[in-house]
């Protein structure tokens, strides 16, 4: 969903990723919202960590089970300089949890 966000999220000015910055399982962005009432615009420099529970060391997994895991946090201000015409926005910190229904059920939890 991350690489399509600019056709579904139409509150973005810009979703740009840092390549250079990432890594098989890291990916850091540049987001720039849109101008809402005449307020600056909010630009996030946001890193994102994604691994199953079968890359964590000592962690058994049922077959069929293996849930990923996306980790967000903010990066420091020094990987990209700020610009006044934006007010650098802080994603403190977001965990999310995906994978399958284990009671039964067909589906996902999110």
């Amino acid at each position: 969903m991350i690489d399509y966000r600019m056709e579904w999220d139409k509150s973005q000015e810009t979703h740009d990723e840092m390549i250079e910055l990432g890594n098989s399982n890291t990916r850091v962005f540049r987001t720039v919202n849109k101008s809402i009432a005449n307020t600056a615009p909010r630009e996030f420099i946001d890193k994102k960590i994604w691994f199953k529970s079968s890359d964590v060391p000592g962690v058994t997994v049922d077959e069929g089970y293996n849930d990923i895991y996306l980790w967000i946090t903010s990066v420091p201000d020094s990987l990209f300089p700020k610009n006044k015409k934006f007010c650098r926005a802080d994603s403190l910190l977001g965990i999310t949890r995906f994978g399958r229904n284990r009671d039964g059920k067909p589906g996902c939890f999110y």
